[in-house]
Parts: C-alpha cells; sequence; structure tokens
C-alpha cells in the first residue's frame, strides 16, 4: 500500500482497514505531504480579493505561518501523546502516531467546497 491515491481511497471508503495497513507500514512522508496541503488550504480559501502587491505579502505570510504552525502543531500532538504513552510504558511508536493522525485529516479536504459555498464563492 505504497501508492498515495490507493491510501487516500482506503482512508475514504473503508477507513479501517486502511488504517490498520497504514498502522503495519506508516508512510510518514505521504502524512507530512498531507499536513502540508491542509494547512495550505485554509488560508487560499479565506482569500478573498487581489488588491495588489500588499494583498500578496499578507496571503505569501499567512501560508508561510498556517505551514509552519500546522505542522508544529501536529509534531506537538504527537509528541505530547507520546510522552503519555511513556507514562503507561506504550512509547515508541510516534510514526505510526505521526502517519495515522496525519491521514485522520483527509475529510478535512472535503470541508473547502463546503465554506465556499457557506459564503457564497
Amino acid at each position: 500500500m505504497n501508492n498515495f491515491l490507493d491510501n487516500f481511497y482506503e482512508v475514504l471508503f473503508s477507513p479501517d482497514k486502511a488504517f490498520a495497513r497504514l498502522r503495519e507500514t506508516p508512510p510518514l512522508f505521504q502524512g507530512f505531504l498531507l499536513v502540508l496541503f491542509i494547512s495550505i488550504l485554509g488560508p487560499l480559501l479565506n482569500f478573498k480579493v487581489f488588491n495588489g502587491p500588499i494583498t500578496l505579502v499578507w496571503l505569501s505570510l499567512s501560508i508561510f505561518g498556517a505551514i509552519f504552525f500546522g505542522v508544529l502543531s501536529w509534531l506537538f500532538f504527537a509528541f505530547f501523546l507520546d510522552l503519555i504513552a511513556s507514562i503507561f510504558g506504550q512509547s515508541g511508536r510516534i510514526k505510526t502516531f505521526l502517519t495515522l493522525s496525519a491521514f485522520a485529516l483527509i475529510p478535512w479536504i472535503f470541508l473547502g467546497p463546503i465554506e465556499l459555498f457557506k459564503t457564497a464563492g
């Protein structure tokens, strides 16, 4: 299950099998790309009108901030839960948790079009 599109499809339509396979061989880089894409999606959907170079600078700063804080919060959340798991003697699965938590974000991709309907374009 190395293909990203296969992983994506299986998470949507048979998540129990998908997460079991992802747990066995976690594709961390694919999870990282998912977190990056979902982090970028928010500022792009909130971008309303292009009014010149100031707007372009603001958009680029908001995309950079979303990427930085999206990845930082993803890593912090994983390390925090790994720290809690180490208290109970179950640590050492951080790569698996990072991958599974990234693939659990896939439904957020579909909230973008819903947000566009809400704001009327």
